[in-house]
């Protein structure tokens, strides 16, 4: 059998190498283009105080990716708030936010695929939120707005000023003292009469 050169051919329709077939086998002389079917998308997001709607930095994300029907693990990546004042390097672990404004999120070329958004850390002085937003990257969903997702601002207790003399405790002695003195004056009042 005479073996043809085939000419593979790229997206950008350059010419190839030619190779030829093994021994027993024709090449087809069609042109077989394969095209990339992943489905990439972007989710954006914002962090706001609950009272004013201001935006608030410094938040931290956690976002598990469950891939659809493929039977791989889920993966979480970490997310930090980009307010403009620090870098980020993307890795295995961990996603960067594209916006650089402070309490805004924007990530880019997400796998399509099921997705949970948990806040693991709340801005300072506010109360973490740990609300689990779910959305799902499709091909007919692939810009997804989560919206505004509030915090509470942090209400702490006031530790005590390290002494036993509360407020409390002085109004009680206080009380005490003046039932002794009027259970003394009646006594001392009997016996004159």
């Amino acid at each position: 059998m005479q073996s043809t050169a085939l000419m593979l051919c790229i997206s950008r329709m350059r010419r190839a190498a030619p190779f030829a077939a093994s021994d027993g086998y024709k090449h087809d002389s069609d042109v077989n283009v394969i095209v990339d079917a992943r489905i990439l998308g972007t989710v954006s997001w914002q962090k706001v105080d609950a009272a004013s709607a201001d935006p608030l930095g410094g938040s931290e994300w956690a976002l598990t990716y469950t891939p659809d029907s493929t039977g791989a693990a889920s993966v979480t990546y970490t997310v930090s708030d980009a307010d403009g004042t620090a870098t980020c390097t993307a890795s295995a672990e961990v996603l960067c936010d594209e916006d650089n404004t402070k309490g805004s999120f924007k990530l880019t070329g997400l796998q399509g695929g099921a997705y949970t958004l948990v806040e693991s850390k709340a801005p300072d002085g506010y109360v973490i939120d740990k609300t689990p937003h779910a959305f799902t990257i499709s091909a007919a969903h692939q810009t997804i707005v989560v919206g505004s997702i509030d915090n509470e601002k942090a209400v702490t207790a006031l530790p005590l000023t390290g002494s036993a003399w509360t407020p409390r405790n002085v109004a009680l002695l206080g009380l005490g003292l003046l039932g002794v003195s009027i259970v003394r004056f009646a006594m001392r009042h009997r016996r004159r009469r």
